[in-house]
C-alpha cells in the first residue's frame, strides 16, 4: 500500500505549480496532493487515498460560503429562490467552468483508463475543485476558504448568472436594445392576508405576455416573470 509521503516525493513539482497556479502556499502539501488524485489514479498506485473525501468536505464549505453571498445579497428572495440561484452557482457544469478558468485541469491525477472518457470529464473537474476547497479549508480554515470561493467562483458565475441575479436588468436591456421599449409588468393576482401576501405578476413585451412570476413581495413577483420571459426568448419561444 502507498503513502501519501511516498506519492509526494514523485509528484512534487506538480504539487508546487498547482500552489503557484492557485495562489496558495500549503502547509501540509499531503492535502493538495491528495486533492489531486481521483480514484482511478489512487486504484493504480495502490493507495487508499483518493479526492472523494475532501470532495465531500468542500461541497459542504461551499455551500455554506454560496449560501451567505446570496442571503446577503438577495434578503429578499424566498427559500425556493436562494434554493435555485445556489443551484445554479454549484452545478457541475458551473464548477467545471471555474476549473477550466483556473487552468487547473492539467494537474487532475487521473488513472489511464479514466484519461481516455471524455464523459466524465466535467465531472472529474467540478470534484476537483469541491476536493481543493476542502483542502484549502482544512490547511488554512474558512477566512481563506471563503477568499478563494468568492475570488474564483462566485466572482466569475455571477456575471454568467445573470439571468437569476439580476432578470429585471436584463429583459430591460433586451427589450430596449430589440424594441426601444421597456418591459410592462402587471400584477393580474393578489392572494392571503395582509402579513402574508402573494402577488401574480405577468411581463408583456411588445404587445406579447413573455412571463408570469409569483412571489411574497410584487418585486420578487416581477424578477420571478422576468427571468421566465428571458429563459422563453433564450428558448426562440
Amino acid at each position: 500500500m502507498s503513502d501519501l509521503k511516498d506519492i509526494l516525493e514523485n509528484k512534487k513539482e506538480a504539487v508546487q505549480e498547482l500552489e503557484r497556479q492557485l495562489g496558495i502556499r500549503f502547509k501540509k502539501k499531503e492535502l493538495l496532493l491528495e486533492a489531486m488524485m481521483h480514484k482511478s489514479f489512487s486504484n493504480e498506485v495502490n493507495t487508499s487515498f483518493s479526492n472523494e473525501r475532501l470532495e465531500f468536505l468542500g461541497d459542504a464549505v461551499l455551500g455554506l460560503v454560496t449560501g451567505e453571498f446570496l442571503l446577503k445579497h438577495f434578503f429578499e428572495d424566498s427559500e425556493g429562490e436562494l434554493a435555485k440561484k445556489k443551484a445554479a452557482m454549484v452545478s457541475e457544469e458551473s464548477l467545471a467552468y471555474v476549473a477550466e478558468k483556473l487552468g487547473i485541469e492539467k494537474f487532475l491525477l487521473l488513472g489511464k483508463g479514466a484519461q481516455k472518457e471524455e464523459t466524465g470529464r466535467k465531472s472529474n473537474l467540478a470534484d476537483f475543485l469541491e476536493a481543493i476547497i476542502g483542502a484549502i479549508y482544512i490547511d488554512r480554515g474558512i477566512r481563506s476558504a471563503r477568499k478563494f470561493i468568492n475570488e474564483n467562483l462566485i466572482k466569475t458565475r455571477a456575471s454568467v448568472l445573470k439571468k437569476f441575479f439580476d432578470s429585471k436588468s436584463e429583459l430591460q436591456e433586451y427589450s430596449l436594445a430589440k424594441f426601444k421599449l421597456l418591459p410592462k409588468y402587471r400584477v393580474i393576482k393578489v392572494d392571503g392576508p395582509v402579513h402574508s401576501r402573494t402577488y401574480v405578476v405577468t411581463v408583456e413585451l411588445n404587445g406579447k405576455i413573455l412571463g408570469l412570476g409569483q412571489g411574497k413581495s410584487k418585486k420578487n413577483a416581477e424578477k420571478e416573470a422576468a427571468r421566465k420571459a428571458l429563459e422563453r426568448l433564450f428558448k426562440g419561444g
